[in-house]
């Protein structure tokens, strides 16, 4: 089932710890999630302005074959 990740509290400790367990798994053997999100879209949506979470995060969601959208509120909004 998929589900949006917005706040902590909407994720039980058994999850969270999953989801780090699933991290850790990612960063020890990145070449095995290259096409994890291969076909998929990406929002970034960034409050403020942060050019090295803004750039992290969009290497990579790109890393895992995703598009990345960002969108900086207040900057450059529509």
């Amino acid at each position: 089932m998929k589900r949006d990740f917005l706040t902590i509290a909407d994720w039980s400790g058994k999850e969270l710890l999953q989801i780090l367990d699933l991290s850790k798994e990612i960063k020890a053997h990145p070449k095995k999630f290259t096409r994890s999100l291969e076909g998929r879209s990406v929002a970034l949506i960034f409050e403020k302005q942060s050019l090295r979470t803004h750039v992290t995060f969009e290497i990579g969601i790109k890393q895992l074959g995703a598009y990345c959208l960002p969108y900086e509120c207040g900057y450059k909004s529509w």
